[in-house]
This record gives C-alpha cells, sequence and structure tokens, in this order.
C-alpha cells in the first residue's frame, strides 16, 4: 500500500495489520501533511502526520507514522481499499480473544527484548510512544486511534503501557498523534 508491505495477522475472526500503518497519503493519493515543529503540530486542524521525533532513518520502519484525528476520519481515507481504521469494538473483539481488555495486553505486546508483552496474538504492538497536543513526544505507550468520537474536541484510542495488563480506553484531543492499526473491513 502506497510502496509499503505489511506483515498482516489473524486473531478469531478479525484480520489486523500486524505493525503500525506508514502512509503519508490518503487512499485517494492526497498528501497527508508532515508536521514536524510543535507549534504547527498542535495548531493544525486538518490532516497530519509525522514521525517519532521527526527522525525517519531511525524510527520509520519499526515505528510507522503517527497521526492527529483529523487524518484518521478523513473521507480520503487512511487504510488500503477492503482494511479500515478501526472503532472501539474492533479493538474489544481482539481483546476478547485474549482474556478481555483488562488482561489482553500481554499478549498484544511485542515479546522481549522488544517490550515486556508475550506477543502470543500476533498482533507485535511496540512501545512507539505518541506525539501530545502540544506537539512534544511521549515515550511509554503504545497507543492505537479509533473512529470513536468522545465531544467535538477528542477522539478515542486504545493504549497499552508497560508493565500492565490492560488495553485500556481513553478520549484524548484530536490534535494528539498515534499509530494506526488497519483492520480488515468485513462489511
Amino acid at each position: 500500500y502506497h510502496g509499503y508491505d505489511y506483515a498482516t495477522v489473524q486473531i478469531g475472526e478479525q484480520c489486523w495489520f500486524a505493525e503500525n500503518l506508514k502512509t503519508r497519503n490518503y487512499l485517494n493519493g492526497d498528501e497527508i501533511f508532515t508536521i514536524t515543529e510543535n507549534t504547527a503540530w498542535s495548531d493544525a486542524t486538518s490532516g497530519a502526520s509525522c514521525i517519532w521525533q521527526n527522525d525517519s532513518a531511525s524510527y520509520f520502519q519499526a515505528y510507522g507514522r503517527f497521526y492527529n484525528y483529523p487524518a484518521v476520519v478523513d473521507e480520503r481515507g487512511l487504510c488500503p481499499i477492503g482494511w479500515k481504521v478501526p472503532a472501539g469494538d474492533d479493538f474489544d473483539v481482539v481483546s476478547s480473544e485474549f482474556g478481555g481488555n483488562s488482561n489482553s495486553g500481554f499478549a498484544l505486546k511485542a515479546a522481549p527484548p522488544i517490550w515486556d508483552g508475550s506477543n502470543e496474538s500476533g498482533f507485535e504492538a511496540v512501545k512507539t510512544g505518541y506525539r501530545n497536543h502540544v506537539g512534544t513526544f511521549t515515550y511509554q505507550h503504545a497507543v492505537f486511534w479509533t473512529t470513536g468520537c468522545y465531544n467535538p474536541y477528542n477522539g478515542v484510542n486504545r493504549f497499552l503501557t508497560t508493565q500492565d495488563a490492560a488495553l485500556s480506553a481513553v478520549a484524548e484531543e484530536f490534535t494528539n498523534g498515534f499509530s494506526v492499526r488497519c483492520l480488515k473491513d468485513t462489511e
């Protein structure tokens, strides 16, 4: 997709990307703006993407890109034809295969030395961190956007953190930059 081959994993009835999305274009080919400067990131109201610490040589292959919420819900689409950005319920389904949201985190996280999970699922979540709403980078989590919207200012994500078995959900500002995992669209 847009020059990248993605590993996939079948988990129950769902087929997921087994790595984070890397595209810098929407499905139709339009470019998603890449923003490196913190203030420009926090001020963005349209779709934007970035790479951890703005260092593509060191982090792009393993971490993919971070996207703000406007990019995630843009009608031009982020994922390839036949795939979608998952809803929160989609994460609940994959989580249920490994004991539910309070217990599935270790099965979804990459195994040592990459991270502290078992990767029993094959989902291979990597501790990529994220870009917060003021544009700075924070490292302790893997955070994935969903298509869920909490209110006019906050989208819903799912996250994993070090030394925790949970796959948690929280509403965050649209200007945060999180990873995206595409899910095969069965509808």
